[in-house]
């Protein structure tokens, strides 16, 4: 199983406006490194959730159908764009949307086939199975609090330590388990 990102998030989940007020800059010069910041810290968190935070388009390479469901891995779903495979004589085909469902709300989501139908047989070669999905939050207001939370604190934290170490310095922070348990109740877990 291979996930490929094919169209990235025109938004983050959180503005720089936003992070500017939670860092308490009102300077302008910064925004350009800020923006990075936040890049960095979203990248970061969907790495550590297993989600998509903002609408991004993938697709899910696979050496074959699977025997029912196909993992799809990447929450929260939105729609599944289309299901394609190379068949036993190496014709590209593409499955009709009518005959495979998406399930979305059981983790980690579920591409099926129809009720009644089953996974056309493949090409015996690598990637001939390619689901196309987007998947992320509508909107950075459904993206929800302790992950834009997180965010924050890690571009704050990024802002604020420019260097991996400071000699000297008297250094009190949140525990690090608490920042990171923010991210807890997000994250994806496969079996």
């Amino acid at each position: 199983m291979t996930l490929k990102l094919i169209a990235a998030p025109s938004t983050a989940p959180v503005t720089v406006s936003e992070a500017k007020t939670h860092l308490r800059v009102d300077v302008s010069d910064d925004d350009t490194y800020i923006d990075t910041l936040i890049a960095v810290a979203t990248r970061i968190a969907e790495d550590r959730t297993g989600r998509a935070l903002m609408t991004q388009t993938w697709d899910l390479l696979l050496d074959a159908f699977p025997a029912a469901e196909i993992m799809v891995g990447k929450l929260p779903i939105q729609s599944i764009t289309h299901v394609k495979y190379y068949d036993p004589d190496s014709a590209l085909q593409t499955i009709d949307s009518a005959d495979y469902v998406l399930d979305p709300d059981v983790l980690p989501g579920w591409v099926l086939p129809a009720y009644g139908l089953a996974w056309p047989a493949t090409l015996d070669s690598a990637n001939v199975v390619m689901v196309r999905f987007v998947a992320g939050y509508a909107d950075a207001a459904s993206v929800p609090a302790p992950i834009r939370q997180w965010i924050l604190l890690s571009v704050g934290q990024l802002y604020q330590q420019r260097e991996p170490v400071v000699v000297g310095a008297s250094v009190a922070a949140l525990p690090r388990d608490y920042c990171d348990a923010l991210l807890d109740p997000y994250r994806l877990h496969f079996l």
